[in-house]
């Protein structure tokens, strides 16, 4: 059996496309959706921030051959994880509690 080898290229390029139809979805629900307490519209839009972040993170760090390097790299990465900081920001969103936005940048600095 001759397995298909992926190279770093494709996979950054499905990553992208995910995170940013994830984003969408994520925002169309938070827009759509009418009977929503305040927590629940408050999360999913973090929510759909986060996807997003997180896919303008990936697109950098892609296109790094195309812009220079450093500079792709360095907000990529500063994209990448205020996305992923902003993760526990909707769960505490949601569970109505503090949340914590300076945990959420502190990654990306």
């Amino acid at each position: 059996m001759h397995l298909m080898s992926l190279d770093a290229a494709t996979l950054i390029i499905a990553i992208t496309i995910v995170e940013w139809v994830a984003a969408l979805l994520i925002f169309l629900v938070w827009r759509v959706t009418p009977h929503q307490t305040e927590s629940n519209r408050d999360s999913i839009f973090i929510w759909a921030l986060a996807f997003a972040f997180a896919g303008v993170g990936s697109l950098s760090i892609s296109l790094r051959q195309t812009f220079p390097e450093d500079l792709c790299i360095i907000f990529g990465n500063a994209f990448l994880f205020l996305g992923l900081g902003l993760g526990p920001v909707a769960v505490a969103a949601l569970w109505k509690q503090k949340r914590p936005y300076r945990l959420a940048v502190l990654p990306s600095i």
